[in-house]
């Protein structure tokens, strides 16, 4: 190794160690532990992972559940409430009277009678259900009337109680009607009997057919007692029903709580809010077939996780460059100090390394402009390769496609831009001599020629391959955001990284959970994975 790569690794390293510590290990497979994907159960703990990430989603459907509890209850205030009392003799052999009487004054007739007393123009089915008729003992019945005001309800259910007394009265004074003459039909027959018997007895002697006649007589004049007695009993029952019928108490409006109401719907809405979001996360938890676990993603990857971080924040609507010379980000640092300790040398040419982003592209070439801006300050000479259509471009403050060198404190660095007409830009070390069409630019060549690092952020698209990344870079790191990509999705990444010859070292897990306990480790011989494809002779641009 000659003297300048190992300064170089020294800077890499950032420590005073030997050059040797900055190559990764390599891991053998374990051929007695097999590796199978691990399909995380449904438990409560992991309902509550589950519920935890989604908080964000969980809290708006719950402020969402408030605000429209609070609407409803502004355009549905409570109504102002009265009650009454109606007293109602019943005939002690009357079993269910009171039950009667309240289904009466439930009745529309009842109704339509209480809403002439009030001259109003409401309809009839509307206005049963402003009031709930209650018994409360034998013979008292309450009646509850709502309104939109404290006397509109005291009027309703004075009204209603008025119009249930009299229309009990007149039913009462019906059903007398029609008792009193069955029974005044009764009494004329027995009267027209007895005075037929009393002719035939006036023209009899003394003998047996004189005795059986005063006998009939006897008879006649009891039935006729009889229903004379029943007709003024029943008389006499209905006017007294009648008149001890009344109301114990005069409408009276009902205390009306103004918070209470208004409490109970929002918590109302709050709860039904949060139940909502809370089975939207748990469904979509239980079908989803985004992978999460550490070793889910190494087993579909192909690749040991070699580091799990928490989520890499960037502001959705930032734009312009962004501050990279010094990150506070602490995920963004460990991921940085991984990609640096992933870079080996070669060599024949700069140390290079290629960060695939499986699904996030803005989170990977944040980590990879911040390094370059890192090794920049410390006097490397760096070149980034934006292989993302200009996600990482424009971190750096890049706008338009080419080679442009930028930097801010200090750092220098130059940036290979993407042109929107080569979605897979050949780099400065292609395995085969290149066609004229697609050979890299002389300025690409020459921008890596005289660097000291050249680090390449990619995306990739089953449709192209990735036989591109082997032009930059032989090692490659993938970054998988945990939660974002299917397996179909990150076991294609991981074998386009391996058919395009380039070795994928290891990978990068972000958003990872913390109740992951799995290690991440990749056994390629016990699950009967292919082994790695060999490299194959590089041409390098700097011979001859």
């Amino acid at each position: 190794m000659k003297d300048d790569d190992q300064a170089v690794m020294h800077l890499l390293n950032g420590f005073g160690g030997p050059a040797e510590q900055a190559w990764p290990r390599e891991t053998s497979a374990v051929d007695s532990q097999p590796a199978a994907l691990s399909s995380e159960l449904v438990s409560l703990r992991y309902i509550g992972g589950t519920l935890r990430r989604g908080a964000r989603l969980w809290c708006t459907f719950a402020l969402i559940g408030l605000m429209l509890g609070l609407g409803y209850k502004y355009k549905h205030p409570t109504p102002y409430q009265a009650s009454t009392t109606v007293l109602l003799p019943q005939d002690e052999n009357a079993d269910g009277a009171i039950l009667t009487d309240a289904g009466l004054a439930q009745s529309r007739a009842v109704a339509s009678l209480a809403l002439h007393k009030l001259g109003s123009t409401q309809s009839v089915t509307s206005f049963v259900n402003s009031y709930l008729v209650t018994n409360l003992t034998n013979e008292v019945l309450e009646i509850t009337a709502t309104g939109t005001s404290a006397e509109s309800a005291v009027n309703t259910a004075n009204a209603v109680a008025a119009g249930f007394l009299q229309f009990r009265a007149n039913l009462q004074l019906a059903e007398q009607k029609i008792a009193v003459s069955s029974l005044e039909v009764q009494a004329r027959a027995a009267e027209k009997e007895v005075n037929a018997l009393s002719r035939r007895i006036s023209g009899l002697s003394e003998g047996s057919q004189l005795a059986g006649l005063q006998s009939q007589l006897g008879q006649a004049n009891t039935a006729l007692t009889t229903a004379n007695g029943s007709i003024q009993s029943t008389q006499q029952q209905t006017m007294l029903q009648n008149r001890d019928s009344k109301v114990l108490d005069r409408a009276v409006p009902l205390p009306k709580s103004r918070k209470k109401p208004v409490l109970v719907a929002a918590a109302i809405g709050l709860f039904a809010g949060m139940v909502l979001a809370f089975g939207i996360l748990i469904v979509r938890a239980v079908v989803s077939d985004r992978l999460r676990q550490r070793d889910d993603v190494a087993y579909a990857l192909g690749a040991a996780v070699s580091l799990s971080v928490g989520p890499v924040r960037l502001g959705r609507w930032t734009t312009g460059r962004l501050n990279l010379t010094a990150p506070k980000s602490a995920p963004v640092r460990e991921v940085v100090a991984h990609l640096r300790a992933a870079i080996s040398l070669n060599s024949r040419r700069p140390a290079a390394l290629a960060v695939v982003a499986v699904d996030d592209p803005r989170a990977a070439a944040l980590c990879v402009a911040s390094l370059a801006t890192s090794c920049a300050q410390e006097g490397m000479r760096v070149v980034v390769a934006d292989l993302t259509g200009g996600v990482a471009s424009r971190l750096l403050g890049v706008r338009g496609p080419g080679v442009v060198t930028t930097g801010e404190r200090g750092a220098r660095l130059v940036v290979v831009a993407p042109d929107g007409g080569n979605p897979a830009p050949v780099g400065p070390w292609p395995r085969t001599r290149p066609r004229a069409d697609s050979a890299p630019a002389p300025e690409v060549t020459d921008a890596c020629r005289a660097s000291d690092l050249v680090l390449a952020v990619a995306t990739l698209n089953p449709a192209l391959g990735a036989d591109h990344l082997s032009t930059w870079a032989s090692d490659a790191v993938a970054m998988v955001t945990a939660g974002q990509s299917s397996w179909t999705k990150i076991h294609a990444a991981g074998e386009m990284v391996r058919l395009a010859h380039v070795r994928l070292a290891s990978a990068v897990l972000i958003g990872a959970d913390k109740s992951d306990e799995s290690i991440g480790r990749f056994y390629p011989a016990a699950v009967g994975q292919p082994s790695e494809v060999p490299p194959q002779p590089v041409a390098d641009p700097y011979q001859g």
